[in-house]
């Protein structure tokens, strides 16, 4: 994701099973929208260049058989990385500079990494 880019839209890699590894290189991004990584099951690294982690959308009202989170119709939080995101370990962010949590990114818990060069 280019550098210009300061946020992401709801549901934008939305059941993106091919997705990998993401890139987002702009280091004033702001936020991620609902649903923007539910259901990429392939997705396992993030490099994020941004200086504090962003923020995200937590109401509840997504259905998690809406998503592919099985056949519940319960209600779950609308984190970008909730749901069939499980291959995501690592994120790599600032080797300096970063703010963010240590140990969770987005509502999600992973190996918060602070090796990238700004």
């Amino acid at each position: 994701i280019p550098s210009s880019v300061t946020s992401i839209g709801s549901s934008a890699f939305y059941n993106c099973s091919s997705l990998t590894t993401i890139t987002i290189k702009s280091s004033s991004f702001k936020s991620f929208g609902i649903a923007d990584f539910w259901g990429c099951s392939n997705l396992e690294t993030i490099y994020y260049y941004g200086l504090s982690e962003p923020s995200y959308d937590t109401r509840i009202g997504c259905y998690s058989s809406d998503l592919g989170c099985g056949s519940s119709s319960s209600t779950v939080g609308c984190a970008p990385f909730y749901c069939s995101v499980d291959k995501l370990t690592t994120v790599y962010v600032r080797s300096s500079g970063y703010s963010g949590s240590s140990d969770s990114f987005c509502g999600k818990s992973v190996t918060i990494s602070k090796t990238l060069q700004e």
